[in-house]
């Protein structure tokens, strides 16, 4: 029988890394010693996973976010005793991670040790080290363990390529911890010899990645050199090729260390075929969706001073209908002019911006390629609006944009509560309301109000999606526990979708997936996981995501092996807007690559300053 124990990590442990979490595999610091100038620098750097020694001193995690993973390794004193080093001040560690398990009597009595420690706040979650395929099956039987541990580099590749069948099924993390060659430095770089155009540690780093259970690679560098480069090798360098990962082989076998990462690379899961299920239609409430693929909101900065549509508006959004994707959500649409939460920003309400929308729209159905489904994205700012507004205004604004949205012919209309808008901000249970109140609120009920009202009023003509934040991505902010108690209350309102998202103005630029520049194929999908995890558990409900998409594979991925009705971009269709009729096609990558140029404020009306100069990526994969 298996050991089991009633140890529940508590959120969000690991929920930056592997399948508890967002899919970005990262590299993060192992610390063997006190070394606080590459603990700073690494935070500064934006590292998210930080393996430090026991005790910490005073400051050294002075950068350290709510978003940073804090593991420490624990030993135990003898058989049956051990002790949970001390926390890093008030927080606890998130991780603690053990030495290889023993026999199943013993695990059991220290299982039941390790509760009173976790009950008390010095740690949240449980990984163990496992030095062979034995080990890993044990980690794996306990249920348990949140993560495993596994030695990666010369000598000791094999035991993930041994240990992937096991690892596939398990819902755990995996932490590959980087090991220097026989004999050599502890340093990042390992050999100073180069195989492939790359150094020993970039291609070493990379084979690690290029299994689909790994969630962090940490390395242990020896200055702020070997840091850096140990970054760059995940964010930076270009995926590895079956070519690459043999170079790896000869270069190790050469170092007395024979390698089988080509074998690696090989037994990988062959990706879906291009554009597969991409094209299939799905349902969202009364509407049919001919395809996968939608536009995300983004703010289009193309309205006049009366915060109408003007002429390039028009001919942005006649280009996004004749691109191909199956639906076209238009950018932040105030539910006032006082709501705009910026002056760029149109209003949709009665009057003359329905004749404006309808115009259009008329327009964009004559340009569509096929039958495209349009959708009003409703916003109101709350604390980031332009002007004054009153609590007991907000339901009755919402119903009536959304009064207009349908007398302007949209086909759906989708609320707008990610990216610090009001109905974020009341989701995140802060005092955003600009009426003197200064204490907490229920912002959860006003939320429900807001949607059951906007439901009533369009009926089942129009679906009503509903746009969320997974996570805040500030410190101490709203995170994948709150947005689950969203969902799950929201569920039931007459939604008929979710589409998530995750940022606010106040995030750190280098704590936002969505925001590191270009997105590599192993990466792309920040918010995947989550986001199957609210669908299974609420299979009525059409839910997709948006996340730093950029290649049919990747969507591919997540619609046909996560089941999600259908993923959203909104940058690449600013250098493309016609990448989806492309992609369907057999393109096999956005040409986007992530400079954000499209994102400064002077950029009017929104389009790509570098669509003359990019490149088509064309054939590259993953």
């Amino acid at each position: 029988m298996p050991v089991t124990a009633a140890l529940h990590p508590r959120p969000p442990v690991l929920r930056r890394f592997g399948q508890t979490g967002l899919t970005v595999a990262e590299v993060g610091l192992s610390m063997p010693d006190h070394r606080p100038e590459l603990v700073g620098a690494a935070q500064r750097l934006g590292m998210r996973f930080l393996c430090l020694p026991a005790p910490v001193p005073a400051g050294v995690l002075a950068e350290a976010g709510g978003d940073t993973l804090l593991a420490t390794s624990g030993a135990f004193r003898s058989a049956g005793r051990w002790a949970a080093p001390d926390p890093p001040g008030d927080r606890g560690w998130d991780l603690l991670i053990v030495d290889p398990v023993g026999d199943r009597g013993f695990l059991t009595d220290f299982l039941t040790a390790a509760r009173s420690a976790m009950d008390a706040g010095r740690f949240g979650a449980l990984a163990a080290r496992a030095h062979d395929r034995a080990g890993v099956a044990r980690v794996v039987e306990a249920g348990a363990f949140a993560a495993v541990e596994l030695a990666f580099g010369p000598h000791h590749q094999d035991l993930l390529l041994e240990s992937l069948p096991l690892l596939r099924e398990w819902a755990g993390a995996v932490i590959v911890r980087l090991v220097p060659s026989a004999g050599g430095p502890r340093t990042g770089r390992w050999l100073r010899a180069e195989a492939g155009g790359r150094t020993l540690t970039q291609l070493t780093v990379q084979a690690a990645l290029l299994s689909d259970v790994v969630s962090v690679v940490v390395g242990h560098p020896g200055d702020e050199t070997d840091l850096r480069e140990l970054v760059a090798c995940s964010r930076d360098l270009p995926p590895l090729t079956p070519a690459d990962t043999a170079a790896l082989d000869r270069a190790l076998s050469a170092d007395g260390a024979p390698s089988h990462l080509a074998e690696l690379h090989r037994r990988r899961p062959a990706s879906p075929r291009t554009a597969r299920r991409l094209d299939d239609a799905w349902t969202l409430g009364p509407l049919r969706v001919g395809n996968r693929i939608v536009r995300s909101g983004a703010t289009e900065r193309a309205v006049d001073e009366e915060c109408l549509p003007t002429g390039a508006m028009v001919s942005l959004h006649r280009d996004l209908a004749a691109g191909g994707a199956g639906m076209v959500i238009t950018g932040y649409l105030a539910v006032t002019r006082d709501t705009r939460a910026s002056r760029s920003h149109g209003v949709l309400r009665p009057g003359p911006a329905v004749d404006a929308w309808a115009g259009l729209l008329t327009t964009c159905r004559r340009a569509a390629d096929g039958d495209v489904v349009f959708c009003a994205q409703l916003g109101h700012g709350g604390v980031l609006s332009t002007g004054s507004f009153d609590e007991r205004d907000v339901v009755a604004s919402f119903t009536e944009a959304a009064s207009a949205a349908e007398a302007a012919g949209f086909d759906a209309v989708q609320l707008h509560g990610a990216h610090g808008y009001l109905l974020g901000q009341l989701l995140a249970e802060q005092p955003p309301l600009r009426t003197g109140a200064t204490g907490r609120h229920h912002g959860l009920d006003l939320v429900r109000r807001v949607i059951g009202a906007v439901r009533a009023e369009i009926g089942d003509r129009l679906a009503l999606l509903l746009k969320l934040n997974c996570s805040d991505f500030v410190t101490a902010g709203y995170d994948q526990r709150d947005s689950l108690v969203a969902v799950r209350a929201l569920a039931d309102t007459g939604i008929d979708g979710v589409e998530w998202s995750g940022w606010v103005p106040a995030a750190p630029a280098a704590r936002t997936p969505s925001r590191l520049g270009e997105v590599e194929v192993r990466s792309e999908g920040f918010f995947v996981p989550f986001a199957a995890r609210t669908k299974a558990e609420n299979p009525h409900l059409a839910v997709g995501t948006c996340g730093g998409f950029r290649s049919a594979d990747g969507m591919t991925r997540a619609v046909a092996d996560h089941g999600l009705d259908f993923v959203s971009l909104a940058r690449p269709l600013v250098a493309e807007p016609d990448l989806p009729r492309k992609m369907l096609g057999g393109q096999a990558r956005a040409r986007c690559d992530g400079c954000n140029e499209c994102l400064a404020k002077h950029v009017r009306p929104l389009h790509c300053p570098r669509a003359l100069v990019l490149t088509p990526i064309g054939e590259a994969g993953s």
